[in-house]
């Protein structure tokens, strides 16, 4: 075969289907070669976002204005779903902020920085800090609720005993910002059986009752240091 005949080659045939009508733009035969235009250079790498504004999961790394390591997930719309941040250089999580369904935040934080979770707390969307779990072994041991959301403590509930159960409770029941009313199940059946009330706002119980109606004074009888004794109220659960 002589190189004039290996350097031939058939013309590009017009495509015509009977379903359209005929497009000459469309058509590389009607089109010449040297009317085509060049390929497009490449386009520099574009900076980085902070978000990505559709694809997969993302995770981007920053450092925030205290020097703490954060990492931020994004999901497919570029929505953050987690913020994790290591608050002293080891190279472990040490908070972990998400956010609610009802436009809120939980914030999840290991205090002592022993790996593990010591407090949770919740933000509602105004950014009041409406509740506070605090975690010992990944059991809830008390919970404290600002029901008003004026920053301070209304009820603060514990379980001291670790059986999953609250066993005392203090509230805030005048709005001062201190506890003056206390309960406390002694008997470990779930249910509140001794009382205390502070009167005079001083932080130490003034009137001691239990669930039997009987009521003592400043000086309860039996001692309340001893709660498995009829009447005792141990101030300490609380």
């Amino acid at each position: 075969m002589s190189d004039s005949t290996a350097a031939h080659t058939t013309p590009a045939q017009p495509t015509i289907s009977p379903d359209r009508p005929y497009d000459e733009s469309a058509d590389p035969a009607a089109t010449p070669a040297a009317a085509q235009q060049p390929a497009p250079a490449a386009d520099a790498p574009a900076a980085a976002q902070p978000a990505p504004a559709s694809g997969e999961d993302d995770v981007r790394y920053t450092t925030d204005s205290a020097g703490n390591d954060v990492a931020v997930h994004y999901d497919e719309a570029g929505n953050v779903t987690l913020m994790e941040a290591d608050t002293n250089a080891d190279g472990l999580v040490d908070i972990a902020a998400a956010p609610t369904a009802d436009g809120g935040v939980e914030i999840i934080s290991d205090t002592d920085y022993d790996g593990e979770v010591d407090t949770v707390a919740h933000v509602d969307e105004t950014g009041n800090t409406t509740q506070i779990d605090m975690v010992d072994d990944g059991q809830i041991v008390a919970t404290a609720v600002d029901y008003d959301g004026n920053g301070q403590i209304d009820t603060l509930v514990a379980d001291t005993d670790r059986d999953g159960q609250a066993d005392g409770i203090a509230m805030d029941t005048d709005g001062d910002g201190t506890f003056d009313s206390y309960g406390a199940d002694t008997d470990g059946d779930g249910q509140l059986d001794t009382y205390g009330v502070d009167y005079d706002g001083d932080g130490q119980i003034d009137s001691y009752s239990d669930d039997s109606g009987n009521t003592y004074g400043d000086d309860p009888s039996p001692s309340p240091e001893d709660p498995a004794t009829s009447g005792g109220f141990d101030d300490s659960i609380v």
